[in-house]
């Protein structure tokens, strides 16, 4: 009996935590509804054929972790190698979702103007520079790449959807140009995880990561579309 009634009470805890309603990650008390409407129709309009900036990630931290080990390791040390072998695997890695991702913007992305930099580069771009560390499809900082438009921009992140807490989903997230993430209604992110993603981890086919980033960057593009054609209707235009 005491065992049936933790599980009705668990499943009753589940069901209402379940039926909560969707709050934004890092706001403590959600803007009421028409007001988030108010700024995701305009969010939109002005995201139309103008700026996105794709924030790459760069795998800093991991690698510099692992440079440090090696740096601290003595060259007979036992677990030398497989340091080195974690080293290069990050690398490769990041190279492979950084370069897959940047061809999928480049085929399956039409919403607005897309440029491309590293999260290292977030700095220099909350400063106010506008060139120096845009990257070419090499996936090289070229000084040539110059940010035309002037704010407002909005910057597109990996990571996860609550910077928070741990409910989050991994996804790209769009943020507006103080680097704060965009709220609903806007379509804000796109699952990087989706259900074709997590079958072609179980069952590969080949260029199967480069499939998966052209689906998911097409999804956004398409999500960004249908908003934006709603909002005109609305607004009868």
């Amino acid at each position: 009996m005491r065992a049936l009634n933790i599980f009705c009470s668990t499943l009753f805890l589940t069901s209402v935590l379940f039926l909560l309603p969707d709050v934004t990650a890092g706001q403590d008390t959600p803007l009421p509804r028409q007001e988030r409407a108010e700024i995701a129709h305009e969010g939109i309009k002005t995201l139309k054929g103008g700026t996105l900036i794709v924030r790459l990630p760069s795998s800093q931290a991991k690698a510099n972790a692992l440079k440090d080990i090696l740096s601290s390791t003595s060259p007979d040390n036992p677990n030398r190698k497989r340091i080195e072998k974690q080293l290069e695997e990050t690398l490769a890695d990041r190279k492979e979702f950084n370069e897959n991702m940047m061809a999928a913007f480049a085929e399956a992305y039409d919403f607005s103007n897309v440029y491309f930099m590293l999260d290292t580069a977030t700095s220099s771009l909350k400063s106010g520079q506008i060139q120096g560390f845009f990257l070419n499809s090499s996936l090289e900082a070229d000084p040539g790449i110059r940010l035309e438009s002037t704010p407002p921009y909005f910057v597109l992140r990996f990571g996860s959807t609550s910077d928070m807490t741990t409910d989050g989903v991994e996804a790209m997230v769009i943020m507006n140009g103080q680097f704060e993430d965009l709220d609903k209604p806007f379509p804000f992110y796109q699952r990087l995880h989706d259900f074709a993603a997590v079958m072609g981890s179980i069952f590969p086919v080949p260029d199967q990561k480069k499939k998966d980033a052209l689906r998911i960057v097409g999804k956004l593009n398409t999500r960004l579309h249908e908003y934006y054609m709603r909002v005109m209707e609305a607004e009868g235009s």
